[in-house]
């Protein structure tokens, strides 16, 4: 990565980087309250990163929050290690971003995403013709995701979820963005859990009913008209998978294409539980063999208590004054409900054990 120099720059003469996946609208809460009294009793203590463009015009790559905190706390310079344009090579803005925002851990994974949109879109660009087509999707994603794990030196699994966020329609990720719901887990667990298996076993469908995208629309709608809170939400998605876990042939393969077109179509009822109830009644042998024996279900509930047992209340992320009200209006029916899982898991384990 390029190198800079340490210098003090006018707050004048740097720009907001529209490029920033969090916006350019500072949310004035607890935090930047206390940001920009610590400013002014004692200054800006790590430098801002910005990219020299011309003569004494800069732009902001890091430190938004701290410049906007100066500027309200009256400073007219702040520290910056400055970058300049010529010195960039092939890191653009949002590689920057990345980069330091994951070295910090400060950004969700929706804006750590959202910073590799352009780099996404460039590695997608060169992606070879062939692997377009619905019978191409293995390869198409594996070499996107072993491009962005490689360029960015990270987990497959981070990677992975990544491209599957980014494969998503633009308007799509940016209501996700806006709207304050678990939006990245719906559409990692929408993803994962419907569209990778559908397009495995049943590519047909995605060349003579509905294409990639539209059927990506269709199940977000579903799951925004859910009225379900939102872990609930996540398990209402995870009943269809189910459906296109194994293909199938002739006139099951049809059944399968019906029931997943009538379940996208706008309007429909459908839920997520009943195309899945509606194909175990069709292939009622694929019940049988979700089938769980006891010693697994002893197993899985050994394993969820031992989760129960060391979660830690003091774990919770504050974030925000009223944030912090909310939690501990509520932490105390936690800690009740916590209590009444024990009981439950003590008392399978009695059952199961005979």
């Amino acid at each position: 990565m390029p190198k800079g120099k340490y210098k003090e720059i006018n707050i004048e003469e740097i720009r907001a980087n529209p490029k920033n996946p969090r916006g350019i609208e500072i949310v004035e809460d607890e935090g930047f309250k206390n940001l920009t009294r610590s400013i002014k009793e004692i200054g800006v203590l790590r430098p801002l990163l910005i990219v020299q463009e011309n003569g004494n015009r800069y732009r902001l790559i890091d430190g938004f929050r701290r410049l906007e905190a100066a500027d309200k706390a009256r400073l007219d310079r702040v520290p910056c290690i400055v970058i300049r344009e010529n010195d960039m090579g092939d890191f653009d803005d949002e590689d920057y971003m990345f980069q330091i925002h994951m070295n910090f851990e400060g950004w969700e994974p929706i804006e750590q995403a959202l910073a590799l949109v352009n780099a996404f879109e460039s590695i997608e660009e060169k992606i070879p013709d062939e692997f377009t087509q619905p019978d191409k999707f293995q390869e198409k994603r594996a070499a996107l995701v072993k491009a962005i794990k490689e360029k960015y030196n990270m987990e497959r699994s981070v990677a992975l979820n990544i491209v599957r966020f980014l494969s998503w329609p633009e308007d799509i990720i940016i209501k996700a963005q806006e709207e304050k719901t678990r939006w990245w887990s719906y559409i990692i667990s929408i993803e994962s859990e419907i569209i990778e298996p559908a397009i495995k076993n049943y590519p047909d469908f995605f060349v003579r009913v509905m294409t990639e995208d539209q059927v990506r629309e269709a199940l977000f709608n579903k799951v925004r008209e859910l009225k379900s809170e939102d872990l609930e939400r996540a398990a209402d998605i995870r009943y269809a998978r189910e459906v296109f876990r194994k293909p199938k042939t002739g006139n099951e393969k049809k059944f399968v294409i019906r029931l997943f077109k009538e379940f996208l179509k706008k309007g429909n009822k459908l839920s997520f539980e009943d195309i899945r109830d509606t194909y175990l009644e069709r292939f009622p042998e694929e019940k049988q063999a979700l089938s769980v024996s006891t010693t697994k279900l002893y197993n899985a509930i050994g394993k969820f208590e031992d989760i129960i047992n060391s979660f830690d209340k003091n774990s919770l992320r504050i974030k925000t004054k009223k944030n912090r009200e909310k939690i501990k209006e509520t932490v105390t029916e936690l800690e009740l409900l916590i209590d009444d899982i024990r009981k439950l898991v003590r008392g399978l384990k009695k059952l199961l054990r005979g």
